[in-house]
């Protein structure tokens, strides 16, 4: 029974335990107050929401099933089949089995070639909820597996093998979504997404808010280059109401454009939309936005960097060419059972502890967490790792928290010296303090901790709270741990807390499960 699990990634868990989790009739989501049902599960009974079909697949109970193909014509919708691979290529149980009304929506009814007449046939329509559950797929014939170089790190396949278990679905030859709201526009997409659908990759327009004005307010580190810089977002009032509206802790937005320059057309609601995740900081007032915005990847494609290098390059002042919209906040911390962070807290009360865990500009959803906690019980225990202490940002803010929050500021880069600087915050001061204690204490221990320095002398904010562990104050029965930032952060914690939690459990599956309802990140 285990042994399947141990092969599933991290999108494939959460999508398995939100299913476990209502088949239980646990209270596992942030529920509807009107008990109204949602849009995935009003798909259920359609058989277009794929997860019954890949959970009975991976649990045994799918037997006698068929390659999928033109009998799925006239079958009932809910139907399984495996996926024809010849046609849409598959790995493994959960990502090879989709229904049948899946399949006659986007592979019967799909956009292949008709012999008799030479055309290709309507593009299919994938509703907002397909999109985000990743229930839309295509040929081989019209898409293909996005390069790596067109996907942040977090989202690449080892995390997200969605829809079929390979990776996310790119049009030829591009680094653009293969289902776009533009598909009857654009000849060569493959499916068109139905809008309204503000979510990651979605080019829909109708919540593109115009952003106004860019100020750049403060950088943090040694070149404006590989710096992370504070800047904030101006846009109207009505539209900042539009943005905040169901924020979340760790909640983002996005910020978009249309690629002007690679288009054929002179209307430019028919061009393609790059885009760049930001989590949202700071709404300090009306029409203001602020995030952190850390040094694009430049191994990544032109497309999946655009954005990002614009807004750093934007000059402070009106946005020059206009062009750049910003979408209201969506997603936030959430557990392996889907559920946000703080509906999590309200129905947990014996959660005593809140750990989180950041680094760079990942900052800026542990800042969100905590404006969200500060009139909770929990109490806050902030871990933020920076290179050196001069890379730190909002430093104002951070001292004027450490009354209410238990603050480490962990350095990866060993110190020149271990002197403390006159000019730092009181505040600061003894967070960085903590770090550096956390260091030496590190540095001397003999034991063979694993939570000790890399091999290049260097310490991260997953060691440091796998030393915190270890006091036995912070528990699986009274903590929920958040980390927000680079993929390293996000893989390393989970592990960690897998380790420390499960090591020695005599049912390390049910152990592993707790550490995912516990463990929270935005992505």
């Amino acid at each position: 029974m285990i042994k399947w699990y141990t092969s599933l990634t991290c999108c494939t868990l959460l999508l398995l335990q939100a299913f476990l989790c209502e088949a239980e009739e646990q209270e596992c989501v942030a529920g509807n107050e009107k008990n109204e049902l949602t849009e995935d599960e009003k798909e259920i009974p359609l058989g277009l929401n794929a997860l019954p079909v890949h959970i009975a697949a991976v649990m045994g109970q799918l037997t006698d099933i068929h390659k999928c193909g033109p009998w799925c014509a006239d079958a009932t919708p809910t139907s399984a089949c495996l996926m024809d691979t010849s046609i849409v290529p598959c790995e493994g149980d959960f990502y090879c089995t989709t229904t049948c009304a899946l399949w006659n929506r986007f592979i019967l009814s799909g956009p292949l070639r008709d012999i008799n007449a030479g055309e290709s046939k309507e593009r299919p329509t994938a509703t907002c909820a397909m999109f985000k559950r990743f229930d839309g797929f295509v040929t081989s014939e019209w898409a293909e597996f996005c390069d790596t170089s067109c996907l942040l790190p977090e989202i690449r396949p080892h995390r997200y093998p969605a829809p079929t278990g390979l990776g996310l679905f790119c049009q030829k030859g591009t680094c653009y979504p293969a289902i776009s709201s533009l598909a009857e526009l654009i000849p060569d997409i493959p499916a068109n997404l139905e809008c309204p659908c503000n979510w990651f990759g979605s080019d829909c327009s109708d919540d593109f808010l115009p952003i106004q004005k860019i100020e750049h307010t403060a950088s943090y580190g040694d070149e404006q280059d590989n710096a992370v810089v504070s800047t904030t977002l101006t846009v109207s009032n009505e539209n900042w109401y539009k943005i905040i509206d169901n924020h979340q802790p760790g909640g983002v937005i996005r910020l978009t454009h249309r690629d002007l320059y690679n288009t054929n057309t002179t209307n430019s609601d028919h061009v393609r939309v790059q885009e760049q995740p930001y989590a949202l900081a700071f709404a300090p007032k009306e029409g203001k936005l602020q995030i952190l915005t850390a040094p694009p990847d430049r191994s990544l494609h032109i497309v999946a960097r655009a954005v990002a290098e614009r807004v750093r390059s934007l000059p402070n002042g009106p946005v020059e060419g206009g062009n750049l919209y910003v979408n209201p906040s969506i997603a936030g911390f959430f557990n392996g059972q889907w559920t946000f962070l703080l509906p999590f807290l309200d129905t947990n009360p014996s959660m005593k502890h809140v750990v989180l865990m950041s680094t760079g500009a990942g900052l800026s959803g542990s800042v969100s967490a905590v404006q969200a906690l500060q009139k909770r019980p929990q109490k806050i225990h902030m871990f933020h790792g920076v290179r050196r202490i001069k890379d730190l940002p909002f430093q104002d803010y951070l001292h004027q928290l450490t009354n209410q929050v238990s603050l480490m500021i962990v350095e990866s880069q060993p110190p020149m010296d271990f002197k403390e600087n006159d000019s730092w915050l009181p505040g600061i001061t003894v967070a960085v303090k903590r770090g550096r204690e956390m260091r030496q204490l590190l540095t001397n221990d003999s034991s063979g901790s694993s939570a000790g320095l890399d091999q290049g002398g260097k310490l991260y904010v997953q060691n440091a709270v796998h030393h915190e562990l270890t006091k036995g104050e912070l528990t699986l029965d009274n903590t929920v741990f958040v980390a927000c930032g680079r993929l390293a952060l996000l893989d390393e914690s989970r592990e960690m807390l897998t380790q420390n939690f499960c090591g020695n459990s005599e049912n390390p599956y049910e152990c592993s499960q707790q550490v995912g309802l516990h463990f929270f990140t935005n992505i």
